[in-house]
């Protein structure tokens, strides 16, 4: 049997945490493990769409392992993973993957998964993580990700609630240039009551409406 080192050996047990979370809410025949780093750190796990559930949901595991370096005070916040909803025609098999018109949304989660270990930072509700002002992809024309809480899973779902720590598990909302700029002058919640205000879906939309074109700039 081969024996595992220090890294496998946390990835499992954060994929463990994650995958016994998850079967916690859904069906485990619709769970399934999509991608992992080269370094074999930072899964991302699918929870498929079906008929009662219009979309997949994204889910990484790895990020909870090692504790953030957050302020004092926000120990509670040490721990996290990221998730994002994409709608259910989104293709997810292994071919479809290899193509980027598909697979960004999962580089975006594995970004800011492993982003707090090699810049000794934190992130948690209400932080925005920047693409260097450079868009995910080709495809679409978003630029950063606003970190929340989903409004679409239960309000148990976003919490790993374990013994020796709390997981928090925030939806990464992916962001146009200006929406990041309106953000940062007016905070996030000032976003997201203009997000509530155009109904603004928490599932993927590359086509969805900028809340912070000029015409909607006001309140």
């Amino acid at each position: 049997m081969k024996q595992m080192n220090a890294e496998e050996t946390s990835a499992q047990n954060a994929d463990q945490i994650v995958l016994d979370h998850l079967a916690r809410f859904y069906d485990e025949k619709d769970i399934e493990l999509i991608e992992k780093t080269t370094e074999d750190l930072i899964h991302v796990y699918a929870v498929k769409a079906n008929k009662e559930r219009p979309y997949h949901l994204l889910i990484t595991a790895g990020m909870s392992d090692i504790p953030m370096e957050v302020p004092p005070g926000f120990e509670e916040f040490q721990f996290a993973e990221m998730m994002m909803l994409l709608p259910e025609y989104w293709p997810l098999s292994e071919t479809d993957l290899e193509e980027e018109v598909n697979n960004w949304p999962i580089q975006v989660l594995q970004t800011i998964a492993e982003l707090p270990v090699p810049d000794r930072t934190w992130v948690s509700w209400g932080h925005t993580v920047s693409n260097t002002d450079a868009p995910f992809s080709n495809f679409v024309l978003f630029e950063s990700s606003l970190l929340v809480y989903s409004i679409t899973t239960s309000e148990e779902f976003v919490k790993i609630e374990l013994p020796e720590k709390t997981v928090h598990i925030y939806s990464a909302i992916p962001l146009y240039p200006e929406e990041l700029e309106f953000k940062i002058k007016y905070g996030a919640d000032n976003l997201l009551d203009k997000f509530n205000r155009y109904q603004t879906p928490e599932i993927l939309d590359c086509d969805r409406e900028n809340v912070c074109n000029p015409k909607h700039l006001r309140f």
